[in-house]
């Protein structure tokens, strides 16, 4: 299988993928699909992704004190609301096993980035009930909501000043200077910066994990394939070891001089793409 990965597609500067698509295989549910790829004899299967990468973005961009805090310090953002959240709606998901790490994805995604990305809370509300199969109003979720943003009031600053910004020129920009001109909504103008610098992140990760490639002529170094904040090789056994160390080190010290945080990378290899299993997580206090 050999998918085209695409670079001038995009709006927000990510890869997109076709023929076929591999960002799309299923994750979790029929994510037995992915097995079909698999390292070559003598070689594994290693993902590394950037943890909570859009996360950190924000963190980034907006400069917020208590979110830069808490990065720094290896917070569970996401993990935080989820307890909160979860023991308020759902206590008895919380406590059944792998409950956690399902309230915590659901927290994540319906939660956590629909805030930094500048939902009402009405629609939020709306998002956690189909979630968690409850009825969940505006209402009984408002304390949190008010609780969140009493808490992350730079965010907030941040989201309004991207929005004036947006009026008064036309266009937003990622922190690489990466302009998007086109009518947009509310939560496009405030995504389009933290998703589309979380992109080029990575993708100058894997321009530079590339030349080393290119440098030591290790052929192994060169991503088979990437899912947005991904990046997945084949290496041979012999250098494993080395192997991953090099890539999370280029991963983790990116030189862009707005990056106020660490950044972090999750390794896990396997046989195959669905037989991974977690290796460890690199910081970028690690390597400096």
């Amino acid at each position: 299988v050999h998918a085209n990965f695409n670079h001038t597609l995009t709006v927000t500067t990510r890869l997109s993928s076709d023929d076929p698509n591999a960002q799309n295989f299923p994750r979790r549910e029929r994510k037995e699909i992915r097995s079909v790829i698999g390292a070559p004899p003598g070689h594994k299967f290693v993902s590394f992704d950037f943890g909570q990468l859009e996360a950190r973005v924000v963190a980034m961009t907006s400069k917020d004190k208590t979110l830069v805090a808490e990065t720094r310090n290896g917070d569970d953002i996401h993990g935080v609301w989820a307890d909160k959240i979860g023991a308020c709606f759902i206590p008895k998901k919380l406590k059944e096993k792998g409950g956690r790490k399902w309230v915590r994805d659901a927290i994540k995604n319906l939660w956590t980035f629909p805030n930094f990305f500048g939902a009402a809370p009405g629609a939020i509300a709306q998002y956690l009930s189909q979630r968690f199969e409850i009825d969940i109003s505006e209402r009984t979720l408002r304390p949190f909501y008010d609780e969140f943003w009493d808490k992350y009031q730079g965010v907030l600053r941040w989201q309004e000043q991207e929005m004036n910004l947006y009026w008064e020129r036309g266009y937003v920009e990622t922190a690489t200077g990466f302009r998007r001109h086109e009518p947009m909504s509310r939560n496009e103008i405030i995504n389009h910066p933290v998703q589309g610098s979380a992109s080029q992140i990575v993708l100058d990760a894997q321009l530079r994990i590339d030349r080393l490639a290119y440098d030591t002529g290790r052929e192994s170094l060169r991503a088979i394939m990437n899912v947005h904040d991904d990046l997945s090789f084949y290496l041979p056994l012999e250098s494993l070891e080395q192997d991953i160390e090099d890539i999370a080190r280029e991963m983790c010290c990116c030189a862009y001089s707005w990056i106020n945080v660490p950044l972090a990378v999750e390794v896990s290899l396997g046989d195959n793409w669905a037989g991974k299993e977690e290796l460890t997580t690199f910081t970028t206090k690690d390597f400096s």
